[in-house]
């Protein structure tokens, strides 16, 4: 059986690497984004980290300010809006802006923490935000 495959090419913006001199900075620098996303034409932004624990503490850190969903494994899938997912939660989908915090070289610096970081910026249709406050892991080169 013969079937053709029609490859496209995705047109998005280059990354843009932001961060904040502490903790409260990169933050800062999020919430920034997240308003940009809310006078934007775009559907969906996903806040994507490593493990829950980091998730759970950005949605908490976010939502005072937005209406952000955080996913978790009792969640039910969110689509449309501001949700914070671990990268576990993000394989395999697909996101218009995708911000993966917390990308300092404390952060992430073993083979896993390379591989879970790639999962977590595929997703990225239109944009992709890395964010780090510190030193920027070396994997993110």
């Amino acid at each position: 059986m013969h079937s053709e495959i029609d490859p496209f090419e995705r047109h998005g913006e280059e990354p843009e690497i932001v961060s904040g001199a502490d903790r409260g900075g990169e933050i800062g620098q999020i919430e920034s984004i997240i308003a940009r996303f809310f006078e934007s034409s775009f559907n969906s932004l996903d806040i994507i980290c490593k493990t829950p624990a980091p998730a759970a503490r950005s949605q908490a850190s976010l939502a005072y300010k937005f209406e952000i969903k955080l996913l978790n494994a009792l969640s039910t899938a969110f689509g449309i809006g501001v949700v914070v997912r671990t990268a576990y939660h993000a394989k395999g989908l697909e996101f218009d802006l995708v911000i993966v915090p917390f990308c300092s070289s404390k952060n992430n610096h073993t083979e896993t923490d390379r591989q879970l970081l790639y999962v977590a910026c595929t997703p990225a249709m239109h944009r992709l935000t890395p964010s780090y406050s510190g030193t920027l892991t070396q994997l993110a080169h």
